[in-house]
């Protein structure tokens, strides 16, 4: 009787249990970080175009949700919730375009961040 009792209850919390797991998003972004070329370009930039450990910062009403940071080929992927995102590059003065961007109710969106100075893009 009492592994009755507990094979009943174990087979309740189980529904619970995958339904948690489901709980976080399937749903976000992908893609590439590009910077312009031009003017001067660091020791350790190879001016490619690249934009290589790019720290991204996503927020939704003002606030900060998520920030991912490019690998060397400029690829980043993260989870968010469907919606609409600004698009920052960390603390840095570099333009971004897209500054927005939307994520999807199913799947990742593909988008290309471009970096660029303040005086080289629009």
């Amino acid at each position: 009787m009492r592994k009755t009792v507990l094979i009943s209850a174990l087979l309740l919390f189980v529904p619970v249990l995958a339904a948690g797991a489901t709980s976080a998003p399937t749903t976000g972004l992908q893609g590439v970080v590009k910077q312009l070329q031009g003017g001067m370009c660091p020791s350790d930039n190879p001016c490619d175009g690249v934009g290589r450990g790019v720290l991204l910062v996503f927020s939704r009403s003002g606030q900060p949700v998520h920030r991912v940071r490019s690998d060397a080929d400029g690829r980043f992927k993260l989870r968010l919730t469907p919606g609409r995102y600004r698009v920052r590059a960390g603390a840095s003065a570099m333009r971004v375009r897209p500054y927005e961007v939307i994520v999807p109710l199913k799947g990742y969106a593909r988008v290309t961040i471009t970096l660029g100075s303040p005086g080289v893009m629009p």
